[in-house]
């Protein structure tokens, strides 16, 4: 399956070694937020990307493709409960 959103932001996590309280004060949100983001629950708006890209160390294109795929992840869930 294509990485959504989440996947990448776990992947960037372990690598930087961040639990999700630094990852959430690195990114500018809470910390709800970023365990919501990383379960494919909730995406972030387009005004919180610029830190994202930063983060996650991709594009523009790149973020909207995995929002994208978290998108549709989250509606996967929905029409299978």
């Amino acid at each position: 399956m294509p990485q959504t959103l989440g996947d990448r932001l776990d992947e960037a996590m372990r690598v930087r070694k961040h639990d999700t309280d630094t990852a959430a004060r690195v990114l500018g949100v809470s910390t709800s937020e970023v365990l919501l983001w990383m379960h494919d629950m909730q995406v972030p708006e387009p005004s919180q990307y610029g830190p994202l890209l930063d983060y996650l160390v991709v594009e523009e294109r790149h973020l909207r493709g995995l929002v994208l795929r978290s998108q549709m992840r989250r509606m996967q869930w929905r029409i299978r409960t």
